[in-house]
């Protein structure tokens, strides 16, 4: 896995990157849900494709040419199928309900935490831009560091400006 900040090598294990200190929390816990979501949808098509397959071989085995599917399927099957049919709809109402309170769980989990902040103190020659590259390793977040400090040219920065940082 590779850091987003300053993409160095790290192991997916990793809560902080050794080289920049930043916080993958976050990166794990998207790539977490994303696994999740992607098995939730495996098994729906695979149950899916595993019902149109026994479907279609049960009619294609028990047809005949010229014979309508009505008269080979009699009063029993036909009852016995609507009942089949009705569980299976259940049971695809109980995974859904229960896919929304797995994602519910998972969105409740991942709300953000409290920002830590910090002071930083410009210094000459420096720009916002110069600044969020120090900070962030980016410096195109230098829009965020102005929003957070509420400066509304972030071309216009003195030497000795105190500004809140949030990482």
């Amino acid at each position: 896995m590779e850091c987003p900040v300053c993409k160095s090598e790290i192991s997916f294990a990793d809560q902080k990157c050794p080289q920049c200190e930043a916080d993958l929390e976050a990166i794990q816990l998207s790539s977490k849900i994303e696994n999740d979501n992607k098995q939730k949808f495996s098994f729906g098509i695979i149950m899916t494709l595993l019902f149109l397959a026994v479907t279609v071989i049960w009619v294609s085995t028990g047809m005949k040419r010229g014979e309508q599917p009505e008269e080979i399927v009699d009063k029993t099957e036909y009852e016995q199928l609507k009942r089949e049919l009705a569980e299976t709809n259940q049971l695809n109402e109980v995974l859904k309900n229960e896919n929304e309170k797995l994602q519910l769980k998972l969105s409740e989990e991942t709300k953000p935490t409290a920002k830590k902040s910090m002071e930083y103190v410009v210094k000459e020659g420096e720009s916002m831009f110069i600044i969020a590259r120090k900070i962030y390793g980016n410096g195109f977040k230098y829009t965020d560091l102005a929003t957070d400090n509420q400066i509304q040219n972030p071309d216009k920065i003195r030497t000795g400006q105190k500004l809140v940082v949030y990482y």
